[in-house]
């Protein structure tokens, strides 16, 4: 019998069938008759079932001591189904590798667990978010909140820096926005602040929701007003570029923030630089740690 034949009957079993609860008081050799898994009609012949035109395309059956009929594959006796979805894992899982949902959960509770201020951001944003975009932005706060998580336990690199990349190949300019403004704690102390602020001259769930959206997409498009985030692939150029719209819209105090070593010594280097030409104060205010790196703010006054 094929290994191929075999494949493709368990397959179409486990797709389309519960498996094997035939039962019969009849001496199994006996059996001749036929069975129905999904589309296909299967002969049993001799106690045995056919599954090909290959001579060799047979299953045995046996009988266990309840009468039911039961395959026997390689030498080994397949158990039927049971009406309980645990029996039916522990059935499967001799050697205990196969996780269920609440195995899952479990595991990943530590991870996926979000601290009180995080819990306040989803339950305020939530109700605004899930339709919006087809809840793309919903997706990337979720997702920032557990890469912020690990990131903070600095145990794992590797799986820091593989959910960065997904995350990046996901959501791109608009997750990256999402992430640095949480990150950076703009979303609670700002974001939700403003949007507090529509609840109270709008009153109207529907008109607080048009206003916020409208800004919420403002700023995840164009950036926000009042802070900068370095990218890999900026420059001074570019950096100029952002500095000059807002110093244009008359905002006097912009933050800028970056990481990792190099991009933060580019990044000081260019804020004096602008600043200087801009005419504006330039102060490194804070050096700090996120995560696996080093990170740095600087603050240009008009």
């Amino acid at each position: 019998m094929s290994a191929e034949s075999i494949q493709k009957f368990l397959l179409e079993l486990a797709d389309k069938f519960k498996p094997f609860q035939i039962k019969t008081s009849i001496n199994i050799k006996s059996l001749n008759q036929t069975i129905i898994i999904g589309p296909k009609t299967y002969s049993i012949k001799n106690g045995e079932i056919i599954i090909g035109e290959k001579p060799t395309d047979k299953i045995p059956l046996t009988k266990d001591n309840e009468g039911f009929v039961r395959p026997i594959i390689e030498g080994i006796e397949l158990e039927g189904a049971s009406d309980s979805k645990e029996e039916n894992i522990k059935m499967l899982d001799i050697e205990e590798k196969v996780f269920t949902r609440s195995d899952i959960g479990g595991a990943q509770l530590n991870i996926l667990s979000v601290e009180k201020d995080q819990e306040i951001i989803l339950k305020t944003l939530k109700p605004i978010l899930q339709l919006h975009k087809n809840g793309v932005d919903l997706g990337a706060l979720l997702s920032a909140i557990s890469i912020i998580k690990i990131e903070d336990k600095r145990e794992n690199h590797e799986l820091y820096t593989k959910l960065h990349s997904n995350y990046s190949t996901c959501y791109k300019k608009r997750g990256a926005m999402i992430y640095n403004l949480l990150r950076s704690n703009i979303l609670q102390s700002e974001i939700l602040v403003h949007l507090n602020k529509l609840k109270e001259v709008y009153g109207n769930p529907e008109d607080v929701k048009m206003h916020f959206l409208i800004y919420w997409d403002s700023i995840l498009e164009t950036g926000y007003p009042t802070a900068c985030f370095v990218k890999e692939e900026d420059c001074e150029e570019t950096l100029h570029k952002e500095i000059k719209w807002r110093l244009e819209k008359e905002i006097n105090r912009i933050y800028v923030y970056s990481r990792t070593i190099n991009r933060n010594k580019n990044t000081e280097k260019w804020c004096r630089s602008v600043a200087k030409s801009e005419n504006c104060h330039c102060n490194k205010i804070r050096e700090y740690v996120l995560g696996f790196t080093p990170a740095i703010k600087f603050r240009i006054t008009k």
